[in-house]
C-alpha cells in the first residue's frame, strides 16, 4: 500500500513538473497585420522544354556578373541564361583536353570575371572561357 502510494505521488509529480499550459489564441488577434497574405513573384524560372538536360542532384550554383547562372549537378555543370533558357553543359567526362576524369563527378567550380574553373577530386583544374559561350 505505501508503496502504491509512492508509485502514484511520483507519477503526479512527473507529470505535473513535464506538462504544459494549455494557451489558447484570442478570438481577436493582437496584431492588426495578422493573417496578411504574401504574393509571391518569380525572379527566376529555368525551363526544362528543350529537353537537353535534367536535373539529378543540385549541389551548388553561382551567377556571374552578367546574370549567367551556372548548376553543379554530379555529373554536369550547366549554364543558363539570365532570361534562364539552357546554353551549355560544360562537363565532358574523359581524359583529354577539357575533360574530367573524376567517376564520382567534380568537386565544384567558381566563378571569376570572365572564367568558369572546375576541378576534380583528382587535383586538376580546367578553365572555361565563358565569354565565348
Amino acid at each position: 500500500m505505501k508503496r502504491t502510494a509512492y508509485i502514484l505521488l511520483a507519477l503526479i509529480m512527473v507529470t505535473s513538473g513535464f506538462s504544459q499550459e494549455l494557451i489558447r489564441n484570442p478570438a481577436k488577434p493582437l496584431n492588426p497585420q495578422a493573417g496578411r497574405i504574401l504574393k509571391l513573384e518569380p525572379v527566376f524560372e529555368i525551363s526544362d522544354a528543350s529537353g537537353e538536360f535534367f536535373f539529378k542532384q543540385p549541389l551548388k550554383y553561382e551567377m556571374d556578373d552578367r546574370g549567367f547562372l551556372y548548376i553543379l549537378d554530379e555529373e554536369q555543370l550547366l549554364k543558363f541564361s539570365p532570361e534562364g533558357k539552357f546554353v551549355k553543359n560544360f562537363y565532358k567526362k574523359g581524359q583529354g583536353p577539357g575533360e574530367i576524369a573524376s567517376d564520382y563527378g567534380m568537386s565544384g567550380f567558381y566563378c571569376s570575371r570572365n572564367s568558369v574553373f572546375v576541378y576534380d577530386g583528382d587535383g586538376k583544374i580546367i578553365q572555361f572561357d565563358v565569354k565565348a559561350t
